[in-house]
């Protein structure tokens, strides 16, 4: 099985349209809101917006409350159709990020964003 590079998100821009994301490969940043290590799922926050995510196949970490971290995986849904659906990330991967500086990363990601879009186009 080949995987294809993650796009790199944060996790407002992915609880606003989490429809245009299923299937794909993504990389979420955001704060822990809540871990429930029964049900192996943390509530990742980011700018006022929550993103569920499924930490079945990451190695146990301490998901700790308001710590920073991003997450690595498939974007998936619960169903399909009409019926209203519920958006999660299926974890592969988890790494801390404390320290990191939000709004710096949010701009080197606009001038990356722009730099492979030029690119693109040459």
């Amino acid at each position: 099985m080949s995987l294809l590079a993650a796009e790199v998100l944060m996790t407002d821009e992915v609880a606003k349209a989490p429809a245009s994301f299923i299937q794909k490969e993504v990389r979420v940043t955001g704060k822990i809101k809540t871990y429930d290590a029964r049900e192996n799922n943390v509530i990742l926050e980011l700018a006022g917006c929550e993103l569920r995510v499924d930490v079945a196949l990451v190695e146990p970490t301490n998901f700790k409350e308001t710590s920073l971290f991003q997450f690595l995986g498939t974007f998936q849904s619960t169903g399909e159709g009409p019926v209203p659906q519920k958006y999660f990330l299926k974890a592969r991967i988890a790494k801390c990020v404390n320290g990191l500086d939000i709004a710096l990363f949010r701009k080197a990601l606009e001038i990356r964003r722009s730099f492979l879009k030029d690119l693109s186009v040459s």
